[in-house]
Order: structure tokens, then sequence, then C-alpha cells
């Protein structure tokens, strides 16, 4: 390894700062000294290049792993192979579309498929079916076109998600879970369907990516990482007679789910490609934790300007704050956001500098609570954060229910802390 000069402990705090800010993790030695330290980037956009890699290389094995350990119920199979059937005798996208039989079946289907709960309303079965037949003249385009083709229209993705933003299928914002199961059963050769637990474990993405105007993006990226690796596999050949291999694009979103599965279960720490065997159970789940070292001082809530300003005077330090927690993220992929309703524990540890007063732990324990929630449903504008304002480690801060604040004797000339963030049992 190419030896560097040695650091002083200013310039070595500095590089943590920087490493957190452009994803870079810097490996010191053994002993903690400066000596020999070797730079490797690491973002989600690495992480994601060898995770398709490792599901390309090892497809069919992931696809074993989802045929043993499958996550949904006999009735959500009946759904969905009942609702293919009655697209296929219609014979075209388009004629089902326009049939209110197969808009009937499908819309149970969805609802079987969990559509419908929570914040997300399913339209009435008339108006669900009036948008379907809204949408056959642009599913007539698309009827055919399989996902594997070497040639398809340059603009197919963005056809894909002008047709997934206007179909009107549910009545909230967020529509790529809703819309992808929607056309996955009138263009099964076309169009994975997308869910948000697994599809978004693997592609490591959070709430903010799912809503609003990030959510375009997020379509087009996954598609085309979709598209990137069934031109690399042979989808028609894994089509051997399980029950939910149904058809080509079915047969992605299995792979994904089996990857996941395989690699990316909690307590596992199984080498990249080394899967587990069909039939047989996972290692048990421990508690979710993340924990990460953030330089410098914490973001305190102190003046009426909402913390999220651009113009608060600690924006600087929540912006170190969520970078931590972003390369922390890309790090662990087995911890997932703590969603609403589930109970979260906060621990903070902080070493001052030499000859610096900190302020209240109240104060830092506000702050760090808000600059870590998820930041969608707060109403200050967070675009200065850029891709920042998408990570969060909790829902809401009122899901703390269990606080440490630990202040060490300090020491040294630089000052930083640790965050742990736990899910408490229910």
């Amino acid at each position: 390894m190419k030896q560097r000069p040695s650091k002083s402990h200013s310039s070595l705090a500095s590089d943590r700062r920087e490493s957190l800010r452009t994803g870079q993790v810097r490996h010191r030695s053994s002993l903690g000294r400066p000596g020999g330290v070797e730079v490797k980037r690491v973002t989600r956009k690495d992480v994601m290049t060898d995770r398709i890699r490792a599901l390309v290389a090892g497809f069919d094995r992931y696809l074993a792993v989802y045929d043993g350990t499958v996550p949904f119920s006999g009735v959500q199979l009946s759904a969905h192979r009942a609702a293919l059937q009655a697209r296929h005798a219609a014979g075209s996208a388009a004629d089902a579309a326009r049939d209110p039989e197969f808009a009937r079946v499908l819309r149970g289907t969805l609802l079987a498929w969990g559509l419908g709960v929570r914040a997300s309303r399913l339209a009435e079965e008339s108006e669900f079916a009036a948008a379907l037949t809204a949408a056959a003249p642009l599913l007539a385009v698309l009827d055919g076109l399989r996902i594997d083709q070497q040639t398809l229209p340059t603009d197919l993705d963005e056809q894909l998600w002008r047709l997934i933003d206007g179909l009107g299928v549910v009545a909230n914002d967020a529509k790529i879970v809703a819309g992808t199961k929607t056309l996955h059963h009138l263009l099964p050769d076309l169009v994975p369907p997308i869910d948000r637990e697994w599809i978004g474990r693997f592609f490591s993405l959070h709430a903010p990516e799912w809503q609003g105007h990030q959510q375009r993006a997020t379509f087009l990226r996954l598609f085309r990482a979709y598209r990137d690796v069934a031109t690399q596999v042979d989808l028609d050949a894994e089509l051997t007679g399980q029950p939910w291999r149904t058809g080509l694009a079915k047969l992605l979103d299995n792979g994904v789910i089996g990857y996941c599965k395989a690699e990316l279960a909690s307590g596992t720490s199984r080498p990249l490609g080394q899967v587990q065997q069909p039939g047989r159970p996972m290692p048990a789940t421990p508690t979710p934790v993340l924990r990460f070292t953030v330089a410098g001082l914490p973001p305190a809530k102190n003046t009426a300007t909402s913390l999220l300003s651009a113009s608060h005077e600690h924006a600087p330090r929540v912006r170190a704050l969520l970078a931590a927690a972003e390369v922390a993220l890309t790090a662990e992929p087995q911890f997932t956001p703590i969603e609403a309703g589930r109970r979260v524990a906060l621990e903070v540890r902080m070493r001052l500098a030499a000859g610096i007063e900190g302020w209240d732990a109240t104060n830092y324990l506000g702050g760090i609570g808000d600059v870590l929630e998820d930041k969608s449903c707060r109403g200050v504008s967070v675009d200065h954060l850029g891709a920042l304002a998408g990570v969060w480690l909790f829902h809401n801060d009122r899901q703390i229910k269990q606080l440490k604040w630990v202040e060490d004797t300090p020491t040294g000339p630089e000052s930083s802390y640790v965050v742990t963030v736990r899910l408490l049992p229910a």
C-alpha cells in the first residue's frame, strides 16, 4: 500500500469531515496511527453496480431462493394468476383495459396485493374501470414489447412514466407502486411490479424518493436497472413452471426479492454470492441498529428559525449529520429506516474538543431528532440540501421513546459525536 506522510490530528479531522461530504471512506492503520491511508469511494451508485452485477451472475440461484421462501400468500398468487388469465383471454392490453370484467378482477388482485390500505386509496370500481379505459390508446402502443428486447424505443421509460403518472387508479400522490402493479397485469413482459419493501431495500431508496417530484426519477432509475438485468440473463429459460414464475417482468421482481432474502437479510454475514438454501429458515433477525460518527458539533435547536432552513447558522452541521447518516445507510443495507408507528431509541455520545463548552443536551437532542426524521412532510423548503433531503432514519421524532445522552471528558483538538438509532420492541 502506498504510504503517505503523517498528518496532524487537525488534518485527520478535516479528512473525516471531507469523507462525510464526498462519500469517501478513509481506512486508517490498525494501531489508529495516520500512516498508510487508503481512499475508497463508497456511494449508492457503487453499491447498486455491485448488487446488479451479483444479481446477473447468480440470477438462477436467486430465483431458486425466491421459489423456496416466497414472501406472499396463496390468496395473492391466485388473484395474480386470475388477472393474468383474464388479460390473456382479452387478446390485447387495450382490449383488456376496456373490459369491465377485467377491471373488476384486476382491482381485486391489487386489493389482495395490499393496495388500498393505509394512506393508499384505490379508486372505486367504476372509477378504476374508467381509468383503465382512458389508458387503452397508450397501452396499444406498448403492447407486445418485452423488457429484454435488445432494441426498444429510446424514450420507452418516459412513455411508461407518463402512463403511470396519469393512470389515476389511486387517490394518493405516490404512484409508482400502484401504477407498476396495475401495468404489470396489462403488460406482463414489460413492466415489473414494484413494491417499497423489497425493491426499496435492494435499491436503498428513502421515503421521499417514492413521492412528489422525486418519483419520476426513481421510476426511471428502477426501470433502466431492470432492463440492464433483463438484457444480460435468459428470461425465457427461467419460465420453468413454478407458481410465481408467471412472466418475464415478474422473474426480474422474483430475482431482486431472492437477492434481498439471501444477501440483505438482517443479521446475515454471508459473502456476496453465497445464498440461503431454498426451504431453509433464515437466521433470526436482530434489533435493527445504526451507529455512526460525525465530526464537529451537532446541530442545535436554539432560534425561531427552522433548523432545516438554508439560513440557519447550523446549516453546515445539518449537512454533516445527514452526510454521515447517508454513508452509514449505504454501508449497513440491513438497516431500514424506521416507519411511522414503530418505537425508536436515540443515543448520542458527545466528545467536545478541549476548551470548548457545549450547549444544553436537550438542544442538541432536539436538533438531531429534527434532522434525522423524514423531511418530506415538513413545512420548510429543504431543496438546498439536494439529495441529502431524502436521508432519514425514522419517520417522526415523536417516535423516540428512549433517549440517552453521554458527554465524555473533553480531549483533543476536535469535537465529534456518535449517533445510535435503534428500533425498540413493540
